[in-house]
């Protein structure tokens, strides 16, 4: 009997791309300031998007400009950073780019690749993943 391998970033239990929310905390690479937040884990998007006032405020450098394709086919330039981020008690840091103020809070696949785990959005979860080399 096999077992499929479940690979982190990735999307199970269902067809699509999942979206569900989830608890986490961001804040500086160094550790220094930080802030609770609710964002929709997406699997279809690399990159998490934080709103860049809250980056701003956390001190969050600015490290480069990235350009974007959106899923409408238009192209937006944003910037990255790397931030701190903690989930369910596990802290990682990860680039994330700053968005629009008025932007939905993404955890893209990148973040969960960086913590191991993939969506299980019929059950609203993360769960752990297999990392490969």
């Amino acid at each position: 009997m096999t077992q499929s391998m479940i690979l982190p970033g990735s999307n199970i239990g269902g067809k699509g791309v999942g979206t569900f929310n989830i608890e986490f905390n961001i804040g500086s690479a160094d550790g220094g300031h930080s802030l609770p937040l609710a964002g929709m884990v997406d699997t279809g998007s690399l990159y998490s998007i934080i709103p860049a006032s809250i980056l701003d405020e956390l001190g969050i450098a600015r490290d480069e400009d990235e350009l974007f394709s959106l899923a409408n086919g238009s192209v937006v330039e944003m910037s990255i950073g790397l931030a701190l981020v903690t989930i369910n008690g596990r802290a990682r840091t990860v680039h994330v780019a700053f968005g629009y103020d008025d932007e939905v809070i993404l955890i893209g696949a990148m973040t969960l690749e960086r913590f191991g785990v993939a969506a299980d959005p019929v059950h609203q979860r993360l769960v752990p993943a297999r990392v490969t080399m």
